[in-house]
């Protein structure tokens, strides 16, 4: 039996008896808060997803096509467990029973009833797009604009470990604080969850088609994980002849491709049909090949079909200590996070899970394209990156999209090629120096912990990959007013009452929007000219009024909710915002919060609008006033739910 327990903020609390039984739960809980988003996933998997969303959706229809995911789930099928793939049946079997008796909220009826085989497909969608194993083709079909070239955006995470040596109560602490959209395709879901035959418990946040906890606890360990962005991808820069029948040039001759042809259409504003045609080829082996500019561009992704993040996430929830962690990432791999964790007896884990594609030269790592003379040359293994370290003797893991370690020419000859960063961030700077200055006067707690994430400076002069230097050698101009003063005199600091920092990240907005260009290797800085500068600064004067502050133009919204909001692009509570009617309006940021002390069992979070995505709800935006205010609700024991929530959902 299954009972479900809703508190004062609309997130489930799940009793039941088994991991099936969880699935299916979790699967009815999520559909009744966003069954929109687990709709689009599985739409997409049927190539219907545009037909509903203009947006992510139309994006969504093609990738499923072109990266062959149908072929790739069929190969990884063969190697998921028995047990993970029950709990996949029961997931199914939920969202089966939630539409069947809300067919009122079905977009497309006849992708139901949903098969295992079409939420495996839109599980492995959902993962290979989130580590952006999409960005070759968005690469090559650029640009931006403005720009020459594009690259992939790089989103992340903030995570930091504390040791008990360090602590005021002798526990090792975690925060975690993911920096993803706030909402849609990749909003994140909190649940929690009891089962009685084992006496387990999982607490944490999941993600739209999976019922597996992304980040958080099973009250033995305690994880969250960020973006290592190693270099997953290879594009070859290759010779195709033949006018109707193509053939791939290569040393040994000549070899036939498929041509393939995506015929689709998106519903613009979900009433205005319009085709969508792309034409592209794939060799014999299922690798696509673009035709971009009167060049043809081979694509091979070695990790699509490889790995399902999903069912290691299942391996993980039932580790015990870090160690069995450890164990578990170094047989199954995610081959593309970093990974922090901690255990009941005050241990501290850090593991880069990188498997990348063999390179012949350091300097191959760098290049986008690379000149195909062989097939047999395409990387077909990997290199084994994987890079650990339990219990620092610095007492403290900081993880901010860049490893704790400085790596440098000498560490990587000892873990491979996985790692090409050798710089920090602002964010990570940041938390250390703010970590050390309060180890200085005590140890630490929790409530340190919410000081740290609530914190908006950023260092100049780089921001996101972006040096920002020549400001500070810009002469003011009348074209301009006194932005180049205020910038000039700003300290870094974006909370809502700095007019610095209001007009930084209008100036970001602008300058992202026509000259940032990303590239696959962290490291790579790009350097912004004074033209530039002066350009976006003429737009910012268009808008800016005197003594403006962030909070002024900037503010996260829910439907007829909105608050002021700090932070920018880098600093540790981070907001990046898209510009709308005069305002910058937050589309990302911490997707959520999370704080853990686990040997007092003392877990808190915050999301950011609520449990639930529809507007009616009560708890559309019952946690936006806990997000702006960086404040934490409290979890319970079940006991507590049970007590105290007598309404509740019970499923036999």
């Amino acid at each position: 039996m299954i009972e479900i327990y809703r508190d004062n903020f609309g997130v489930p609390h799940v009793e039941c008896d088994t991991y099936e039984e969880g699935a299916k739960a979790t699967a009815i809980c999520h559909c009744e808060d966003d069954f929109f988003s687990i709709q689009l996933w599985l739409l997409a998997v049927n190539g219907k997803a545009g037909h509903f969303d203009d947006w992510d959706g139309v994006y969504l229809d093609f990738l499923y096509s072109f990266l062959n995911i149908e072929d790739a789930v069929i190969k990884l099928k063969s190697r998921l467990s028995k047990e993970y793939l029950l709990a996949v049946d029961a997931y199914c079997s939920g969202i089966n029973e939630f539409a069947n008796s809300h067919k009122e909220q079905i977009l497309d009826k006849n992708i139901f009833p949903i098969t295992t085989d079409k939420v495996l497909e839109a599980q492995h969608l959902l993962e290979v797009i989130g580590i952006q194993l999409d960005k070759p083709y968005s690469f090559l079909t650029g640009p931006k604009k403005g720009t020459q070239e594009v690259f992939p955006t790089k989103e992340g995470s903030n995570i930091l470990a504390v040791s008990g040596q360090l602590t005021e109560n002798g526990n090792s602490l975690l925060a975690i604080s993911p920096h993803q959209p706030l909402e849609g395709i990749y909003s994140f879901y909190e649940i929690h969850i009891y089962y009685r035959k084992t006496q387990k418990e999982l607490y944490g946040f999941i993600l739209p088609v999976t019922f597996t906890i992304f980040m958080g606890t099973n009250f033995n360990i305690a994880w969250g994980s960020t973006a290592s962005y190693p270099d997953m991808y290879s594009i070859f820069d290759v010779k195709v002849t033949g006018i109707l029948n193509k053939n791939l040039s290569v040393e040994e001759g000549v070899i036939p491709i498929k041509s393939h042809i995506y015929k689709n259409y998106v519903s613009l504003y979900e009433k205005i049909p319009l085709p969508v045609i792309k034409k592209y080829y794939r060799t014999k082996d299922g690798k696509p090949i673009v035709k971009i500019k009167n060049h043809f561009y081979l694509i091979d992704i070695p990790l699509v079909g490889r790995f399902m993040g999903t069912e290691i996430n299942f391996r993980i929830s039932s580790a015990t200590y870090v160690e069995e962690m450890l164990h578990i990432l170094q047989k199954y791999r995610y081959p593309y996070l970093d990974v922090v964790a901690i255990d009941t007896n005050d241990n501290l884990l850090f593991v880069h899970n990188t498997y990348e594609p063999i390179r012949h030269t350091e300097t191959e790592y760098r290049l986008d394209t690379i000149p195909l003379k062989s097939l047999t040359q395409i990387p077909s293994q990997f290199e084994d990156s994987l890079l650990y370290i339990m219990n620092p003797a610095s007492g403290y893991i900081c993880c901010a999209n860049q490893s704790p370690l400085r790596i440098d020419s000498a560490m990587r000859s000892y873990i491979g090629h996985g790692l090409h960063y050798t710089n920090e961030n602002s964010r990570s700077i940041r938390i250390k120096e703010l970590f050390k200055s309060i180890r200085k006067l005590k140890k630490i707690n929790l409530e340190d912990l919410i000081s740290i994430f609530r914190d908006t400076k950023v260092y100049f002069p780089v921001i996101r990959g972006i040096d920002f230097s020549i400001i500070n050698k810009i002469n003011d101009s009348h074209s301009t007013g006194n932005l180049v003063s205020i910038l000039q005199s700003w300290d870094g600091d974006a909370s809502i009452d700095s007019e610095g920092a209001a007009v930084f990240a209008l100036l970001f907005y602008r300058y992202k929007d026509h000259y940032y260009t990303y590239h696959k290797d962290p490291d790579a800085i790009k350097i912004a000219t004074e033209s530039e500068i002066i350009s976006c600064l003429k737009w910012v004067n268009k808008l800016y009024k005197k003594g403006q502050t962030l909070g002024d133009i900037q503010i996260i919204q829910h439907g007829s909710e909105s608050y002021p909001i700090g932070g920018i692009p880098d600093s540790i509570n981070t907001t990046r915002s898209y510009f709308e009617h005069s305002k910058l309006i937050a589309e990302e940021g911490s997707a959520f919060r999370m704080l853990i002390d686990l040997k007092n069992k003392d877990i808190r979070s915050c999301h950011p609008y609520g449990s639930s995505s529809n507007e009616g709800s009560a708890h559309f935006t019952s946690q936006l006033g806990l997000y702006v205010n960086n404040e934490y609700k409290r979890l319970k024991p079940m006991k507590f739910y049970k007590e105290n929530f007598k309404t509740k959902s019970v499923i036999q």
